[in-house]
């Protein structure tokens, strides 16, 4: 994600968690291609909102992090899904300025904040709903039980025991294989 995308975007939390009325601690974690002179910078963003108090960058698993979290505010990455297996709130945050290569908002269906009051408003809500209260990724989980339950993993044992059982003529020929073992989607570099 651009510098000029990023920066904003972490002040806009800032913003928007410091009006929440409740005990709050936000806990940002740098994506693994960001160097130092992000998380100085991101530091520099929290003194300069006067949020000492309740905003930190930390260098922790972001599983633990995710485990450990209410509500997952994510700007652009993969870790909104890992968030939304692990049946946390989760948000998708931007200044409205970029188009996200993933529509991970719609793919979810969580919210989509594009400034500081829509994220006072969902985090209040996520916060005062209580712990056990429905999540927003309630649906995304139950219309996609595989990314739970292991049963992936059970159907992929089926088709091998299958493919065993049934011997050579269980294999496709070389001419109904796709082409590529990878899908191909528009790629749009961020970094650079």
């Amino acid at each position: 994600m651009p510098v000029e995308h990023i920066l904003p975007v972490w002040r806009m939390i800032i913003r928007g968690v410091k009006a929440i009325d409740m005990p709050v601690r936000v806990i940002l974690k740098r994506h693994p291609e960001e160097g130092a002179g992000h998380v100085e910078r991101y530091r520099q963003i929290i003194v300069e909102e006067n949020a000492l108090d309740l905003c930190y960058v930390a260098d922790i698993d972001i599983k633990d992090l995710l485990i450990a979290s209410e509500v997952v505010l994510n700007c652009y990455s993969v870790t909104a899904i890992e968030a939304a297996i692990l049946e946390r709130n989760v948000a998708i945050v931007s200044t409205g300025d970029i188009d996200y290569p993933m529509p991970w908002h719609e793919i979810l269906g969580v919210p989509f904040c594009t400034d500081s009051d829509q994220i006072t408003k969902i985090v209040s809500e996520a916060l005062s709903s209580g712990q056990g209260a429905p999540t927003w990724v309630d649906e995304f989980v139950r219309n996609n039980p595989e990314l739970i339950d292991n049963s992936t993993f059970d159907r992929l044992t089926a088709i091998v025991d299958d493919v065993i059982t049934k011997g050579p003529q269980a294999i496709r020929t070389s001419d109904e294989l796709p082409s590529s073992l990878f899908v191909t989607a528009p790629f749009h570099e961020y970094l650079a």
